[in-house]
């Protein structure tokens, strides 16, 4: 009968039961106790890459946004630019280029910037001024062209599904 069967089961499980030793259970929860601190170190490394990766992130953020706003002043790019100094480690070469782009544009903007003023407080020519000008506002509108970009570049490496 399938009764039997039951029953037969039943005894053959608290048979196996009784012969599991105290030594065996206390490994078993040691091994989930020490897997359970693997995966929360994991989160943490984690976490911290993504913090670290995230104010680099903000450090361009910054200096595109004072780029197009304010100005940008020389003492802020070499701000930026070391703060940033940890991008070549956390980010791969597309986010190395953009960094070293984005340093050459807000010095050539700060550059500019020093030259008009020079022509200014000089009384140079009209051509002068317009051509210093020109470029100014090419900076100027490059790092207004960034603010669409900048999130599609760091996207990959802040999604936190994919850390």
């Amino acid at each position: 009968m399938w009764w039997e069967a039951v029953v037969f089961y039943a005894w053959v499980g608290v048979q196996s039961l009784q012969s599991i030793t105290l030594a065996q259970i206390t490994a078993v929860v040691i091994a989930y106790v020490a897997w359970q601190q693997w995966k929360t170190s994991r989160g943490k490394v984690k976490l911290d890459l993504f913090d670290r990766r995230f104010q680099a992130y903000q450090a361009m953020r910054d200096v595109l946004g004072k780029m197009f706003t304010v100005g940008v002043t020389s003492e802020e790019v070499v701000k930026f630019w070391f703060a940033t100094a940890n991008a070549d480690f956390l980010f791969g070469p597309d986010i190395k280029k953009y960094r070293d782009e984005l340093f050459k544009r807000g010095g050539n903007l700060v550059d500019a910037n020093r030259n008009m003023k020079r022509a200014l407080d000089m009384g140079a020519p009209q051509a002068e001024r317009e051509a210093i000008a020109k470029a100014q506002q090419a900076e100027v509108e490059w790092a207004r062209n960034q603010v669409d970009v900048i999130a599609g570049k760091f996207r990959k490496y802040l999604d936190v599904s994919k850390l």
